[in-house]
């Protein structure tokens, strides 16, 4: 009957709501759970961090050939310089999305904002 289908329906509604709120339980678990393995957050204060993404958002990268040779000197690894200048505009996006950790630095650290282009 009617009635019948419609207290299956509110039992599949409640059913529902129950299992949204166990996927939204899990998901802060699971955050938890990564933040408590990051070496980043646990070993390097969001100041140093902050400092480290300006540098790396800065333009020091591609202002001058002096500057990038001695830049490149100081690397332990080989950068391809035109790559990360055309890709560098986006590089605060970037960093914002590697953990939830990064993206409250990134957002909290206005000088990587200073070269998104349009």
């Amino acid at each position: 009957t009617q009635d019948e289908i419609t207290l299956v329906q509110d039992r599949i509604c409640v059913l529902e709501s129950k299992i949204a709120s166990l996927n939204e339980e899990r998901a802060q678990l699971l955050r938890r759970c990564n933040e408590l393995r990051s070496p980043v957050k646990k070993y390097l204060p969001p100041e140093v961090l902050s400092n480290i993404f300006q540098f790396a958002c800065s333009d020091a990268l591609t202002k001058s050939h002096a500057n990038t040779n001695v830049l490149m000197q100081t690397l332990p690894y080989d950068i391809d310089l035109p790559n990360w200048k055309s890709n560098g505009p986006y590089l605060p996006v970037v960093l914002g999305s590697v953990c939830s950790f990064w993206r409250q630095v990134v957002q909290s650290t206005p000088q990587v904002w200073t070269i998104i282009k349009l």
